[in-house]
């Protein structure tokens, strides 16, 4: 039906833009299993059309019950260094209005460009985020998502002290 309409599309896309990592939010599933799941669908998919490619699909833990962040690379363009989740970041505080976790995500994929065509090998950090309109029923407002991306920047931009340093790669693309 619908669903694999949608799915073959969304292949089809991937494919025709030579697509080699790709950020995904929004992702939907009842559990981390089942959102792990609806990747994998794509994953799936994508090795069907092109089995030398090998695609690799990879969900971030969230706080929210139904939503989640993730990444789909190919294996045979880069090296994954490890996938991270921020759901348990506490947020800054402002003047009376606290949201006290990100409601998803953010996750951060740190990867290893292959050597190709002569360049050197890279190392990127991927960070895929989404500021949703509702946290466990409850509408979130503009403020919270303030607050969200306040914590964001902050996690790319504060520098920190030695017991909690942050290395970062040679780039930091925020998604």
């Amino acid at each position: 039906g619908e669903y694999i309409l949608r799915l073959s599309a969304l292949t089809r896309v991937l494919r025709a833009n030579e697509c080699h990592v790709v950020a995904i939010q929004g992702i939907v599933g009842t559990t981390y299993k089942s959102a792990n799941a609806g990747l994998n669908a794509i994953r799936t998919r994508l090795d069907a059309k092109d089995p030398k490619a090998q695609w690799q699909s990879m969900v971030a833990e969230s706080r929210a019950r139904n939503t989640y962040v993730g990444f789909i690379y190919r294996n045979d363009a880069v090296e994954d260094l490890g996938l991270k989740s921020y759901r348990d970041v506490i947020l800054p505080g402002f003047q009376g209005f606290e949201l006290p976790k990100f409601a998803v995500g953010p996750g951060e994929l740190t990867l290893r460009v292959k050597k190709k065509l002569g360049v050197d090998p890279k190392t990127v950090e991927l960070v895929s985020f989404m500021f949703p309109t509702m946290d466990y029923g409850v509408k979130l407002s503009v403020k919270d998502h303030v607050q969200m991306a306040e914590a964001l920047r902050r996690l790319y931009t504060v520098p920190r002290d030695s017991r909690n340093r942050k290395v970062f790669g040679d780039d930091v693309i925020v998604l």
